[in-house]
């Protein structure tokens, strides 16, 4: 089973700041590709795992952010047009 990407944000449209622009905060990202990729190498280090080669895995945060691996924002769509 394939799940999509999840992401939660939110976004500040009074920021005078950014040249009349937005900000976006990211506060959770889950992807479904990343998290199977750290679960593939996660049991493979296990597998090989030895008294020599401790076993630790790669563990994700609650909020994901961690996965974010490249971020695109249209900026071109206008909800009033």
């Amino acid at each position: 089973m394939i799940v999509g990407d999840y992401v939660d944000f939110q976004t500040d449209v009074n920021c005078d700041d950014l040249l009349g622009g937005y900000v976006i905060t990211i506060d959770k990202f889950m992807s479904d590709r990343v998290l199977s990729k750290i679960n593939e190498f996660n049991q493979k280090s296990f597998l090989n795992s030895s008294e020599k080669k401790l076993y630790k895995p790669i563990e994700i945060s609650e909020d994901g952010l961690e996965l974010i691996e490249f971020l695109s924002v249209d900026c071109t769509a206008n909800e009033d047009e």
